[in-house]
């Protein structure tokens, strides 16, 4: 049997041209010498391959695109997720599991965000269930690419130490409604004056938020936390009476400004609570009571913080801070970014 016929490389080289250049395969055999049979077989062969390479490179580049556009994807989720982590504010009546919720069905990659001319459209309940379900599967992608540099558990403890501050916030309401009418008893005329003209419970509960509101803020944004942290290392200890009378001064001193009271001249005086964006409550009240109002809330202040429920309100202030600032560095872009890139691949990633 005869043996195969190569052709060279030059000979390849020039069938490629002449071919290329519209000639028969009659004219390529006798400019090259190269049956056309055989020439014909090795340009195909060779035009196969060409092609093989073009599509490699091609899905090369689309997968690149895709993965960049995967990463992406992940990145906007994670500074999302960030975004909505926070500590409670006092009127926010949400559950940590709400707060995820509305998260999930946002549309975070802005595939539904323009419609028509500018306007704005109320998205279908197919279009949110879409959404949450394509959020859901970033969001276990993206604890897949960062499961090894990532320590989940923070989110499972912002959740908890959220409901747990919405929880001790109406506890402390409780406490405060509690306690209130025990305090304004001890002087029976002065109690029946404040509550005179308002209606008992709703005035009652106005003040309790009130309290409430500045102890909220003071251990958010004041010096509140760190003295009641201070005070509880070293109360009951010998030897330490003086340190102790100290930081109970400095105490009510924290507490009592973020507590004032003006009246007018129709004996109406109005209680802010609060250093910022104060709680105002109005009180039927003689003006020269005003600051009587103010020191008993500040009593009610005081018995509250020597509690375990503010200590453990600080407790669980402490554990959101600290997952909020651990989440907010390890999903940070810059070290996202190359995380993902040097993670195995999950289930979204391109093939």
């Amino acid at each position: 049997m005869p043996r195969r016929r190569d052709v060279t490389s030059d000979e390849l080289a020039k069938i490629i041209q002449l071919r290329e250049s519209n000639a028969s395969w009659l004219k390529i055999e006798h400019d090259t010498g190269v049956p056309r049979q055989i020439a014909k077989r090795a340009y195909m062969e060779r035009q196969l391959k060409v092609s093989r390479e073009e599509l490699k490179a091609a899905r090369q580049t689309v997968a690149a695109e895709h993965l960049r556009w995967h990463i992406d994807c992940l990145i906007k989720l994670a500074k999302s997720l960030v975004d909505v982590l926070n500590v409670p504010s006092f009127s926010d009546k949400r559950s940590a599991n709400d707060i995820l919720l509305i998260l999930l069905q946002t549309d975070i990659l802005g595939e539904y965000e323009a419609y028509g001319q500018g306007y704005y459209r109320q998205l279908t309940e197919r279009e949110i269930h879409r959404i949450r379900h394509k959020n859901q599967k970033l969001l276990k992608s993206l604890q897949d690419h960062t499961y090894e540099k990532v320590d989940w558990k923070a989110l499972d403890n912002w959740k908890a130490a959220w409901d747990a501050c919405r929880e001790g916030r109406d506890k402390l309401k409780q406490d405060a409604q509690e306690i209130l009418p025990d305090k304004l008893k001890q002087n029976s005329e002065f109690g029946e004056s404040v509550l005179k003209g308002s209606g008992k419970k709703h005035t009652l509960e106005q003040m309790a938020d009130g309290i409430v509101y500045s102890l909220w803020q003071g251990i958010l944004i004041g010096k509140l936390a760190e003295l009641i942290d201070e005070l509880d290392k070293v109360e009951g200890k010998i030897g330490e009476e003086d340190k102790i009378d100290q930081t109970l001064d400095r105490l009510r001193q924290e507490i009592a400004s973020t507590m004032q009271a003006v009246s007018n001249t129709q004996g109406v005086t109005e209680i802010l609570f609060g250093k910022t964006a104060p709680m105002s409550v109005r009180i039927f009240s003689q003006a020269d009571r005003a600051k009587e109002i103010v020191k008993v809330s500040l009593n009610v202040c005081d018995t509250l913080c020597r509690g375990d429920k503010v200590k453990s309100l600080i407790s669980e202030f402490k554990i959101m801070k600290k997952t909020i600032n651990y989440l907010e560095e390890y999903l940070d872009p810059i070290i996202l970014r190359p995380m993902i890139l040097n993670s195995p691949k999950c289930d979204l990633c391109p093939a």
